[in-house]
């Protein structure tokens, strides 16, 4: 027993010393120092600069588990080796760390990155170390899913909000950018069409509670020319929007008639004509907030009135003109009409 015990010391003696003989030689190959032969087994390397390799080694290269030391003793990298490449396993930064694939020293396949805190920041496909295709995670709870080009967002992709909305569609440089849909946290969409710097630029649509906007966009507001449909798709109002108001010349639709003219905030002001269901002119003229104010005509059956109104009301003088020829002239007064002699 005493025999066995010394052979198994003097063994393990024998691989200390061959251990603090093996060197990196300027090929990058692990060789004893003193026959120069490729080392194979398992051993302890210092290398340049104090940094220190544990780990299996083959025929003078890493191959097998591994692990990279900093000269401070700090782990800077382990895993699995071939043929003297890390193929598989952890490297360890400063501000993080990243387990996956390797390929050519960097990251290269499946893997994930983390942050100093272990938070993980990115797990997906990497090439040539840099993200290809995968997930990006903010610390406050957003994330983005897709392909990347140079680390940034790039190409398809969905961002997600913590309220569980979302944004799907194309992306540019990080940036919403090109074709993409928004999504409440219901599923249900909120806008689409065409995107430039996050935001609705051009054509697009954007649903409401009673509707949809259907037209122009300017860094997300309604610009332009557009239209507005109720929920069962009837148009409301079309014409000019500016800063995400409909204001400029427009038509407003209503049950029994339409008006075509100015619009400030939605809301009949200025010049403008009124039609019935028929397309019959019953107006035109000035209004203010909707009603008949200032100048105008008023058209009915028999003729039509000229003259001021106010609130929607007529007022002052006035010129009722018959289709029959006849003129009357006169002054409203306490809601009447009092014709002139």
């Amino acid at each position: 027993m005493k025999k066995k015990m010394l052979l198994f010391v003097l063994l393990l003696l024998n691989l200390s010393v061959f251990a603090e003989n093996v060197i990196l030689n300027e090929n990058d190959l692990y060789i004893f120092a003193d026959t120069k032969k490729l080392f194979t087994g398992n051993t302890t390397v210092i290398l340049n600069e104090g940094y220190k390799y544990v780990g299996d080694l083959k025929k003078g290269l890493r191959h097998g588990e591994g692990k990279e030391f900093d000269p401070k003793g700090k782990l800077v990298c382990e895993g699995t080796y071939k043929q003297g490449e890390l193929v598989e396993g952890t490297f360890y930064y400063s501000d993080g760390k990243y387990i996956g694939k390797f390929k050519n020293g960097v990251k290269n396949g499946e893997g994930k990155q983390f942050d100093k805190k272990g938070n993980l920041i990115y797990e997906g496909t990497f090439k040539d170390d840099k993200y290809l295709k995968g997930t990006f995670y903010y610390t406050n709870g957003e994330k983005y899913t897709g392909t990347f080009v140079n680390d940034l967002f790039e190409g398809k992709g969905e961002y997600s909000f913590p309220d569980g909305s979302k944004y799907v569609g194309e992306f540019k440089q990080d940036k919403f950018d090109g074709k993409g849909v928004f999504y409440d946290n219901e599923g249900e969409k909120t806008e689409e069409g065409t995107y430039k710097n996050d935001n609705l630029n051009g054509k697009g649509i954007k649903y409401y509670l009673d509707g949809k906007y259907v037209g122009d966009f300017v860094n997300g507001l309604r610009e332009g020319q557009g239209v507005f449909y109720d929920l069962d798709g009837k148009k409301i109002s079309e014409g000019t929007y500016k800063k995400d108001k409909f204001t400029g010349q427009g038509i407003k639709y209503y049950d029994d008639g339409k008006y075509i003219g100015a619009v400030v905030d939605s809301v009949e002001n200025g010049e403008g004509t009124i039609y019935d269901e028929k397309g019959n002119t019953i107006y035109k003229g000035l209004l203010k907030n909707g009603e008949m104010s200032g100048k105008g005509t008023l058209y009915f059956e028999e003729g039509k009135y000229e003259g001021t109104f106010s609130n929607g009301n007529p007022v002052g003088s006035g010129v009722y003109y018959y289709n029959n020829g006849d003129i009357v002239k006169g002054t409203w007064k306490n809601n009447k009409f009092i014709e002139k002699k």
